[in-house]
């Protein structure tokens, strides 16, 4: 989620940011939101001052001047009773219309709705040119015995897939390729948790707007999400 001061300072790109991505948000509200929690805030702060003031003033008090003192803090207390819900009610709301606010594209990055409308920024080398028809990876795959995407399909759906034969040894040659060659210029390597709390996923962005997309194990109990990608513990 965006730092709702960043939100509240910058609410030209945010808005505009948002608008490119097809995202309704609700800018003002949240500064609306925002300078209402703020006010109840220093007000709370004020009462609580004046108790920690009070608490030190009646013990050296006579009865009289104490049971005023006594009256006025029953009446701080009540008023904080109020207020402390109503700053917690602020702050969901604030949340929550904050958390669905995308980070901004940069000023480059096209609008648009699909693939359609991308742009081509660079191609790099050319096209190779046969003297026959090229098959695609997937009928090579098949070919050679080393993808069978029926069977995946069969027992997980479409874009499903098993890896046989030589793929699983080229995949696994090309990780430990990549992790000695990155391990050899100072990388960390790491294999972090694939469950994460709820938090985790959205302090990385992906809840609430992809939360559709995201396995959910043991909600009544762990309340733990699968995670896409190792971005997510890693941040």
């Amino acid at each position: 989620m965006l730092d709702i001061k960043f939100i509240i300072e910058n609410p030209g790109l945010i808005k505009q940011g948002a608008a490119k991505k097809h995202v309704k948000v609700q800018v003002d509200k949240i500064e609306e939101l925002y300078n209402k929690r703020n006010k109840k805030l220093r007000q709370a702060e004020k009462l609580r001052a004046r108790q920690n003031e009070v608490s030190k003033e009646i013990p050296q008090k006579k009865d009289e001047e104490k049971e005023k003192l006594l009256k006025e803090m029953k009446k701080v207390k009540d008023r904080l009773n109020l207020l402390e819900p109503e700053i917690d009610n602020l702050e969901k709301e604030l949340e929550t219309l904050a958390s669905i606010i995308p980070n901004p594209p940069l000023d480059s990055v096209p609008e648009g709705e699909d693939e359609e409308d991308n742009k081509i920024i660079k191609i790099q080398g050319e096209k190779p040119k046969f003297d026959f028809k090229p098959k695609n990876h997937l009928k090579i795959g098949e070919n050679l015995n080393i993808i069978d995407m029926e069977r995946g399909a069969k027992i997980s759906g479409s874009r499903f897939y098993y890896l046989k034969n030589e793929a699983v040894l080229l995949e696994f040659a090309l990780v430990q390729h990549i992790i000695h060659k990155l391990v050899s210029k100072g990388f960390t390597s790491t294999i972090p948790p694939v469950l994460v709390k709820e938090e985790a996923m959205f302090a990385t962005g992906f809840f609430p707007t992809d939360r559709n997309e995201i396995y959910e194990v043991n909600p009544e109990d762990d309340n733990l999400f699968l995670v896409g990608t190792s971005e997510v513990p890693l941040n």
